[in-house]
This record gives C-alpha cells, structure tokens and sequence, in this order.
C-alpha cells in the first residue's frame, strides 16, 4: 500500500503539466490512448506539440503507419490538459471513421456537426470533439473565425495545397476560419506535383513561415541548389516517416489478389446492353434533368451490381413516367437521386444538384410512350432473371477463399462488399438458401448505430458480413483476412478503403482480395486492369502507393472520367482509345522527376533513425510503465474501501454503485492495451471513476510532518544508494511543492527538496526513488530542529530556483526559434525585391556591352531608349526596397515586441506537505 503522501504526490505527478520533455508532453495521451505504442508515432506526436510558438505541424507519413493515431494521442492529451476547443475536418466519407477512432481508441467524446444538426453557438462547446467536412466547414467558415479554437486536426489535407491561388474558395475559407490557431494538418502526400504545393500548406499552417508566394517561386521553384536550404527550413514544420524505417516494429502482410472471370448469361446480357444504350441516349423524361448526370453514374454502377437492383430502381423510374404522362404530381419520383444514394449507401460526398428545372414539363407523348415502353422491357427482363450468374460464381469464391483462410489457419471470415443495398438483400437471401443460413450480418448505412454490435456477431458467431459502402468507413477488423469486391467501384480511394477495413496493422494473415470480372464486358474489363496493374490495390504489403492514390485529387470526379468512356463509347476500340488517354494522363501526373523531389525533401536521411527510434520506444514504455503502475497504486489507495483489486490481472471490481456501475473495470499496462474491451470497462485518467481518484487525492488533507516508514528490503529493483543510506540508519525529511509558470505555456513541476538525520541535502531523484517505495505504516512525526529547518528551508529555496532556471532556459529556446524564423521570413519577403532590382542591372549590363558593338545609328538609339526606360525602373525599385526595408523591419519588430510580451512569467507556488521518512 501506499502513503496519503505519496497518493498525492502520485495524483499531482500523473496529471501536471509537464513540458518539460518530449514524452512528458504526451504522456497523458498515451496513458489514455489504447492502442500499441509505435516509436515513430510517440515521435510524431511529440513533434506536434514540441513549440508552444509553433502554429502547427504537417504529419506526413507514407500511407498506412498511423497518421490517426499520431493526432488522437495529441488530441488525448490536449483534453487531459482541459484543452477541449477541439475540431477534426476531414472529406464526408472519413467522418464515421474519425468519430470511431477516437471514441474507441482514446475514449475521446466526439461529435458529427453538419448542415441538419448545427444550431447557432455549437462551436463554442467543449464537451465534445467537433468533425466536420471540408464542405461544411468552409460553409462556416465566419462562425468558426471567432472561436479559440485550441486544436484544429486537417485530414487529408493536400486537398488545400492549392490554398495561395484565389480562386480556391474552400481552401481559403478554412485558412481564415482557423487563422491563428494552432493546426495539424495530415496528408501522405504534401508534395505531388509542385513545390508550391509545399507552400500552400505551409501558409494555411502559418502566413510567416516562408515569404509570400512569389518570392517562395523565386527561392526554390527555379534551381535544385535550393534543396538542402529549403529541406532545412521544412523540418521544422514537417515530419515524414518512410515504411522502409518502421519494418523492425510493424509487421505487415501481404495482399493476394484472387481474380473470378465470369460470363452473365444471355438475358442478363441483353439487359446490360440494353440498359447502357438507354443510358448512352439523351433520354428526354427519364430523369430529372438537373439529375441526369450522377443517376447515369449510379446507375452504371448498380448495372454491374445485380439485375434485381437495377429492378427495384427502374421501377421507381417507371412510376414517375406514368405520373407525368397523367399529368400527376412527380416531386415524389423526382428524389430519384436521392433514392439512388441511399440505395448505393453513399454520403454527401456525391452532391444532390439543385432540382428546380424539372417543374412544369409538358412532355411530347410520343416520345414519353417511347420511354415507357423501353423501361418497361427492361423491368420484365430484369424480372426474368432469378439468379445472377456472378452470384454463382460467389458460392465458387467462397468455398475458395474459406479453403485459403483454413490453410491459413485464419479464422473463417469473409468481408462481401456491394454497391446496392438491394444486392445486398438478394446475396443475404440466396447464401442463406445455400448452406450460410444464419451465419450471414448485414451492414449498411441504416443500422450502422449498432456498429459494435454487428462487429461483435461478425467476429464471434457469424462466418460473413455483407456490407455496402457504408462498412468501408470506421470499421477494423483486422480479425478478418478474406476481403470480396461482388462489385468493384470505380474510384480507387473507396477500393483502398474497403481492403484497408482488414490489411492494416494488427492483420496476423495475408489478406486475400477476391475480385469478379466481366469478360464480356471490356469497360469493366480496363477498370479492373486500371485498379490492379497501375493502381496496384490488390497485391503487395501496402496497396496503392501514396505517390499513385495521391496522384488521383479527387475520387469522385475520376469516376465522372470513367463514365464518360461508358456513355460515349459504344466499340471496343473506342474504350480502349479512352483508357489508354486515361492512363497516359494519370501517368504524366505521376511524374518521376516530382517523386525524386519529393524523395530528397521529405524523406529522412538520418543514418542513426532506427537506433534513435528504439530507444525512444525503450524510453516511453519504461516511462509508461512507471505511470501505469503509479496510477494502479493510487487507486488501490483511494478505492480500497469501494471495491476488490486483483493484482494478477490488474483488474478492479467495484461494489459502491455511488461511483458508477458495478462490475470489472481493467487497467491498461504494457502487457495489455484491452483493444477488445468497451471504454466504460477501462479505468484510465480520463474515465469518470479515473478522475475520481484523481481528485479525492489531490483534495486529501495531509498534517505537517508525519512519519512514513519504507519498505526497502521487499523491493523488486535494486536500490544500491538506498541501501548505503538505510545502513547507515539514515531518516530525513522532505517537502513537496507544485510549481506552476505560466509564460509561453504552462508548465507544472513537482519540487521534492530534502534533508537527511545528517543535515546533508538529499537530491531530487533520491527522493523520488524513495516515494515509489511501499509504505510499511506511517506515525506521528517531529519537526527537524530549527537549525535543520533553516537549512532545509535555504535547500527549498535552490531547488525552485533551478526549476525556474529551467524553464526561462526553455523558453528562450523556443524565443530563439522564433525569432529565426521572423527573420528569415523578412529576409523571404526582400529577396523576391532585391531579386529583381539585380536582373535589371544585369540586363542594364548586357545592352551595355551590345550598344558598344551596335553596327549602326538606328540600332544603337534603341538600346540606349531601353537602358533610359531600365535605369528608371532601377531608381524606383531601389526606393521600393527602401520602403519595403522599412515596412519589413516595422512588421519585424511587431513580431518580436509580441513574442517579448509572450515571453513574461508569472511563477505561483504551492506547499503540498511536508514528512518524515525512514528506511526500513
């Protein structure tokens, strides 16, 4: 058991604030974070935080190490910290899987704000983490301005490289709604086309890290020599760790492509063609016409899904027609879209266009019957089909793939994805017609509030989980090794995201992809080829390079692109003239020469990385270790009286239902992070009962000079210079003071100063040794004699010294750092001046020199006009530079006077208590 002292001490050295190192500032997050620990993730999320001056970093690793977890620990952290204005933006589709990941892994509160739940003051609550997409957040982007917002994550965020280019409205209006707030921004791509890429996040991080853009073009965009300087100047901002450092911690496996040609039977290929040629037709009346063109997109897609989706959707298209044939009300039918949407359980991210043109038609019958009776072909021959060849060929996979997971030895789990909820339905009832009954779970968009759940039924019982979109986003199961794509989508962003649902680390099993194939159909043919041989989803250790899915800016509109080829081409020629220009401009995008820049800028060169990376690793987890230990002690303390502790186990089971719900509640240790359990079951910091502990022992009362007696002789650890003391019967006395200094941040120190039975001083670390010893029992203790007391005092008054001598030292480093970095922004914004003042006097030189060897009167009058008119402009951008001196060094000094005014302390100390020890 522990002391009320060191319970106290405990509570105060688990929850200050303490900056002081790099793990110190995360250490709360990963106390309360439930997830592996990864060196470079503990380093990144230190980078985050290292400055307090620092607007904001770029979390670049390569796809696939985590950049999620790395924000969510410095997220965690903030929120220990009472730091709790905290926003996540992010695309739609990565909403769910945001709000999942930090409730699972962080038992971080979040929220979902959007257009139908915002109401008017919700940005200024802290009780919850706000996600919101780049679409939304643009559109309040006014409101969001005038919050204080203490963190802002940007996921994705390369798709606001663009952000210095006025005509990029959504980048800057996120840019000014989080002006001046603190930012990381997370992208596996911050460079793919041009270095001014580089400078566009760097100013939606801060407008001073560089000049503006013109000069930044002039500095780096011109010459390689700039490299080495610029590579400099972005490690302070920018952190990239390659997959090639990180192998000796995170064991990946491997892709296995499994490729099913099939060949629809003759009904199902009349009804695909049939239906593309009505497609490909500028029908006057089947849709809405401000809907025309993403129902086409749809359609296609639940074409090659099944004919009983594209049944159920042409007969909603058939219910309108008759409508407006009668002249009835179609505003019901004319949602179509948004039928389709939710058909294909897709977001937002597929925008609903304005449908106010399709009111008031007044058809031509003639061409209206047309229709009609061409949809009506189509419905009956949809009809006629029973079973989908394709779904044959599934049973056929199945069996396949079940057979692959047993030679495995992998559980036997297949992940189905299907574009069409209908499908869905059709696929749940034909495998339970042959021999899946009752081993089958649906997700989809509609139920996904039982997530947990359902994951729960997939992972203990059933054998198959049916998914549509919807279960690509916010679901892991890595307990899964048999990904099917029943229908493929066209957009390689959302196929990476189905198979990274179970290749992704913690998979123990190769994964395998299985993939259905139309071999009838060249379209479908070139997609697939396009998705597995120049995206390279489906083989590997990683899928799509980032290089490669970063090349593709936006999902969406490469669909748009591919189902131009589906409506303008009718040949096989012609689709594969199509995809081959694709190809060919997907691959100029994807430039060798950006990749080497790109390479030599972001990559890290440091010989030693892995040496340093498994030392911070063996640091943190002894650190951690020491923590965890520290916070399972103090609530043995506090709850020794409301419950049962198992020491084995670490686990606590609470029988006073006044401090919640009685039951187990788990530890999380180094041993186990208790990634299966729910939150409610873990006990760390963050969680109600957690904080309990925490402020019951903060609040005990402790009398003055009591006597703890340690227990020295019962340790695990060897304790060599606490045995010389306890040999020679030493005791002392020892004061603990919280110190807090509120300068560029706060910051909170424990000061344990100390005296031994000899009047010698004892050190800090001695005395922090003997507080993690086991209290034997505790007594009455007896003031130290006054001259002891004085002594004791003048050691009090050298330790709290030192710490603040500790601090200013820190903070005039990051003084320092800033300062630098003001001044090479000035020094940014004279260059692109002086730049050009310098080309006109070497232009000045050159007519000079061809004046002189004019070989005629006319020739030479006309240089001597250009010199008259370039010495002009030399006067009056020598003046510019003149007066952008002085507005440079005015905004300088501004910079600088604030930093200075930033950097005055206010120091507040407090006396926790002060004891007797003794050694026994």
């Amino acid at each position: 058991m522990i002391s009320k002292q060191q319970a106290q001490y405990f509570a105060y050295e688990l929850t200050r604030l303490n900056k002081n190192n790099n793990l110190g500032g995360v250490s709360q997050g990963l106390m309360d974070a439930c997830v592996d620990l990864n060196p470079h993730q503990i380093e990144a999320a230190s980078f985050a935080i290292k400055s307090p001056l620092s607007k904001g970093v770029i979390l670049a690793d390569e796809v696939g190490l985590g950049k999620t977890v790395e924000a969510g620990i410095v997220l965690c952290q903030y929120w220990a910290e009472r730091k709790r204005h905290l926003i996540v933006i992010c695309p739609a589709s990565l909403r769910e899987q945001w709000k999942s990941e930090l409730e699972e892994k962080f038992n971080l509160p979040s929220a979902i704000v959007d257009s139908k739940n915002y109401v008017p003051g919700m940005f200024s609550l802290t009780d919850s983490i706000a996600i919101l997409s780049y679409n939304f957040a643009a559109k309040m982007s006014e409101e969001m301005h005038s919050v204080n917002w203490d963190l802002a994550v940007l996921d994705e965020a390369h798709k606001l490289r663009n952000v210095y280019k006025e005509n990029n409205k959504t980048g800057r209006a996120i840019e000014y709604a989080l002006r001046g707030r603190r930012k990381i921004l997370m992208t596996a791509t911050p460079l793919q086309n041009s270095l001014m890429e580089l400078y566009g996040l760097s100013s939606l991080i801060d407008g001073k890290i560089f000049g503006d853009a013109r000069s930044f073009k002039m500095l780096y965009t011109t010459s390689n020599k700039a490299d080495p300087h610029l590579k400099t100047r972005l490690k302070t901002f920018c952190k990239r760790t390659l997959r090639s450092q990180v192998t000796e911690y995170i064991k990946y496996t491997k892709r296995k492509a499994i490729t099913f040609p099939f060949i629809p039977s003759q009904n199902e290929q009349i009804l695909y063609e049939g239906v593309s040629n009505f497609l490909q037709k500028d029908s006057e009346y089947v849709f809405p016409p401000s809907q025309r063109h993403l129902t086409s997109l749809i359609l296609y897609k639940l074409l090659a899904s099944s004919s009983n989706a594209i049944y159920g959707t042409f007969k909603t298209i058939l219910e309108r027609l008759e409508k407006l044939k009668t002249g009835q009300d179609t505003s019901a039918q004319d949602k179509i879209l948004s039928e389709l949407l939710d058909e294909a359980d897709l977001d937002d991210e597929l925008s609903i266009e304005d449908d106010t043109d399709n009111k008031n038609i007044t058809p031509d019958l003639a061409n209206l019957n047309e229709e009609i009776e061409e949809v009506k072909k189509y419905l009956a021959l949809a009809q006629s089909i029973k079973v989908d060849n394709k779904t044959v060929e599934l049973l056929k996979a199945l069996e396949v793939g079940f057979k692959r997971m047993e030679k495995m030895k992998a559980s036997k789990k297949a992940l189905i994805f299907t574009e069409s909820r209908r499908t869905q339905q059709y696929l749940y009832d034909y495998l339970s017609a042959h021999g899946y009954m009752g081993k089958i779970v649906l997700f989809h968009g509609g139920n996904k509030l039982k997530k947990n759940e359902l994951l729960s039924s997939f992972k203990n019982d059933a054998e198959i989980m049916i998914a549509t979109e919807a279960g690509s986003e916010g679901l892991n199961m890595q307990f899964c090794s048999l990904v099917i794509n029943y229908d493929l989508p066209w957009n390689p962003q959302r196929v990476e995201q189905r198979i990274g649902r179970c290749h992704r680390y913690g998979q123990k099993h190769d994964v395998a992809v299985i993939n259905f194939v139309n071999t009838k159909n060249k379209a479908d043919e070139r997609v697939f080829e396009l998705l597995n041989e120049k995206f390279k989803l489906f083989e590997g250790v990683f899928g799509a390079s980032d290089e490669i899915l970063g090349s593709i800016e936006d999902g969406v509109d490469f669909e748009k692109k591919i189902l131009k080829i589906y409506q303008t081409c009718r040949t096989p020629e012609q689709i594969d003239t199509a995809f081959n220009e694709l190809q060919q401009k997907m691959e100029e995008a994807i430039d060798a020469k950006m990749r080497q820049t790109k390479f030599t800028l972001l990559a890290e060169f440091d010989e030693d990385v892995h040496k340093r990376l498994k030392v911070h690793l063996d640091l943190t987890k002894f650190q951690l270790d020491n923590k965890q230990k520290m916070f399972w002690n103090l609530s043995r303390r506090m709850l020794r009286d409301d419950g049962e502790f198992d020491d084995e186990e670490f686990i606590f089971h609470l029988k006073n239902s006044e401090l919640g719900k009685c039951g187990e509640y788990y530890f999380i240790t180094q041993e186990n992070r208790h990634s299966d359990l729910t939150n409610n079951q873990i006990l760390r910091l963050n969680h109600p009962l957690g904080e309990y502990v925490i402020k019951s022992a903060k609040e005990m009362e402790i009398e003055d000079m009591e006597e703890v007696v340690f227990n020295l002789s019962e340790d695990y650890k060897k304790h060599s210079f606490l045995e010389e003391m306890r040999k020679k019967h030493l005791a002392g006395w020892c004061t603990v003071h919280l110190v807090t200094i509120d300068s560029f941040e706060k910051e909170e120190y424990l000061v344990l100063s100390g005296i031994d039975s000899r009047q010698q001083p004892v050190d800090q670390e001695t005395l922090m040794e003997i507080m993690n010893l086991e209290a034997i029992s505790e007594f009455p203790g007896k003031a130290p004699h006054p001259l002891v007391q004085s002594f004791f005092e003048d050691m009090q008054k050298k330790n709290l010294e030192h710490i603040k001598q500790l601090s200013e030292s820190r903070n005039m480093t990051f003084f320092k750092e800033e300062s630098e970095k003001i001044d090479r922004y000035t020094e940014d914004k004279l260059y692109a001046v002086e730049k050009e003042l310098r080309d006109v006097k070497a232009k000045i030189k050159a007519l000079s020199r061809e004046e002189r060897s004019a070989d005629t009167i006319d020739r030479k009058m006309l240089i001597q006009e250009e010199i008259a008119s370039l010495e002009k402009k030399k006067r009056r951008l020598r003046q510019n530079i003149f007066d952008a001196e002085d507005e440079i060094e005015a905004e300088r000094t501004k910079l600088i006077d604030a930093l200075k005014e930033r950097l005055k302390s206010t120091t507040t100390i407090k006396k926790l208590f002060t004891f007797q020890w003794k050694l026994q």
